[in-house]
């Protein structure tokens, strides 16, 4: 199974009840809705970002965990474009044990 993903970066959660706290984006690539308000229109061609296998995905999520990582956020595009690699993505993050204090 493969996933197509944009990019992977780190920053602080800007929304919600976990305002403020360190975090791993994981953004997926393609989006089939064409909202005006979209911060990341690049991301939308279901053609774009690269694709990997899923282990390949799983590692580059693991080598950007850093430490006092709080959580994991996949992000899009529409992540639920690509539901089935992003289930295999949430339980390998699953098994990392995050907040990541190490």
């Amino acid at each position: 199974m493969t996933v197509r993903l944009f990019e992977i970066f780190t920053s602080v959660e800007g929304e919600g009840i976990l305002y403020g706290t360190k975090t791993l984006f994981v953004r997926l690539a393609g989006c089939p809705f064409k909202c005006f308000y979209c911060d990341t229109p690049e991301s939308l061609p279901l053609d774009s970002g690269t694709e990997y296998e899923i282990e390949e995905a799983c590692k580059l999520i693991e080598k950007n965990l850093e430490p006092n990582t709080y959580k994991v956020n996949f992000t899009g595009g529409d992540p639920l474009v690509q539901s089935d690699a992003l289930a295999e993505m949430a339980k390998f993050v699953q098994s990392k044990n995050i907040p990541k204090t190490c």
